[in-house]
């Protein structure tokens, strides 16, 4: 809360965004994406503890000692809110053609780059979600 109502340049420089972005965010992810939590943790503070993780390497002992939470529950909600954000970019990131039957010529004609692309990307995107989900 002391981020939330505070600076906003504090706020973007911890949390690398507006608040207003922050906000729809976490609206999204709560229903949208089906983030669901107990009733002493809000979506606002789940976001920020698993941003603070990602944006800064922060380690879980020390995101618990700044949030005044368990090791246990800053790792489990790390880890839903993580599974949300990954659905929410399957929904955000994708590619012009998912396929990738047409490579631009740049690529293709080079070494460096086009083994790159003969990778089955069904089979990859299949790989991740049994792993994840």
């Amino acid at each position: 809360m002391e981020l939330l109502e505070g600076n906003n340049i504090r706020f973007f420089n911890e949390f690398r965004m507006p608040k207003v972005v922050f906000y729809d965010i976490c609206h999204d992810l709560s229903d949208k994406y089906s983030l669901v939590l107990s009733r002493d943790m809000c979506v606002e503070e789940v976001l920020a503890m698993t941003l603070k993780i990602l944006g800064h390497r922060d380690s879980n002992r020390s995101v618990a000692e700044r949030f005044q939470h368990s090791g246990e529950t800053v790792s489990r909600y790390f880890k839903q809110c993580l599974k949300a954000l990954i659905r929410m970019s399957l929904d955000i990131i994708r590619p012009i053609d998912p396929t990738f039957a047409s490579i631009s010529k740049e690529i293709s004609s080079d070494d460096r780059y086009m083994p790159y692309f003969k990778v089955n990307f069904n089979l990859l995107f299949s790989l991740f979600f049994k792993f994840y989900f």
